[in-house]
């Protein structure tokens, strides 16, 4: 079921942001190199596979619910220690530490999957991983400056409303040949589990078997671009309540998120941020609708 890419989540509360606080390096650490720093967000997007896909495989008793997904589950963790094992930090103390607990992170996780535990469980263990290895090497998951709202539209026409849909319902005459179908970005589900640097994620590498390739030709802003539209179409019908400005880099006590937040944060997770800083249950979507639809240079 790996076209559930899109759909995978890290719904917790703790999820890792990239503002300028969280990319602050811990001491004695440094950030990826640029050669690894690709792989590195590849294992995210792998693990994103895992927590989108594992309650296919298994239910809340440990029952085996389909067998050739959980060889699946299996398989994609055997890739992300690949990908981890050449680039565990181990030229100090600090980094050697930080190194093995990756590995205990992976151990823990392969064992919880191993061993049919609840998918509640199993996201726990994915959320562990992935927090320490964005921390561990300082990844960014969100766009140096605001992306280009515009311009991600035009992207998106020209190459993925022919499945897509201009609107991102998926309901075009190819995307009727394709099996498995291209995503429905306006599913009510993806506002639990869908967030920009997710779809930038899945369009930088693709989705083996499926019909979504890989946009890695485009810019790195291009990418960024098109998974800023890909999350506004889903509120193309709703109201605007909150201001329409571009966020600010790093503003904790603005009326908006940071860009960094706006990145990382699902749409669930950015109504509870309106939420919690007074906006009322009944304003919620407007808000959100309005910061998706906010972003521009």
């Amino acid at each position: 079921m790996a076209l559930l890419l899109l759909a995978s989540a890290f719904v917790a509360q703790h999820i890792v942001r990239a503002d300028s606080s969280s990319q602050a390096k811990a001491p004695g650490l440094t950030g990826a190199t640029a050669g690894q720093e690709p792989e590195l967000h590849r294992a995210l997007g792998l693990l994103q596979y895992v927590l989108g896909d594992y309650a296919v495989a298994v239910d809340a008793e440990g029952n085996i619910l389909n067998e050739e997904e959980f060889l699946e589950q299996n398989q994609i963790l055997d890739e992300v220690g690949n990908i981890l094992a050449p680039t565990n930090p181990v030229d100090t103390p600090a980094k050697r530490a930080r190194g093995a607990a990756l590995r205990q992170d992976l151990e823990d996780l392969q064992d919880a999957v191993a061993e049919r535990r609840p998918p509640a469980a199993v996201s726990g263990a994915v959320r562990r991983l992935r927090d320490d290895l964005v921390a561990t090497y300082a990844l960014r998951l969100a766009p140096s400056q605001p992306p280009n709202l515009p311009r991600g539209a035009e992207l998106f026409q020209q190459g993925c409303a022919a499945c897509h849909g201009s609107d991102g319902r998926a309901r075009t005459a190819l995307a009727l040949t394709l099996s498995p179908p291209p995503l429905d970005f306006g599913t009510p589900r993806l506002s639990e589990t869908l967030s920009p640097y997710q779809v930038f994620n899945v369009m930088t590498f693709g989705v083996p078997g499926t019909a979504m390739p890989s946009f890695e030709s485009l810019t790195e802003d291009e990418r960024w671009d098109l998974a800023f539209h890909v999350m506004s179409l889903r509120h193309s019908n709703q109201p605007s309540a909150a201001p329409s400005r571009p966020p600010r880099a790093s503003s904790p006590s603005a009326r908006l998120p940071s860009l960094s937040e706006l990145a990382s944060f699902t749409d669930a997770e950015l109504g509870a941020w309106f939420v919690a800083r007074g906006t009322s249950l009944e304003a919620k979507e407007a808000a959100v609708a309005s910061a998706r639809r906010a972003v521009s240079p």
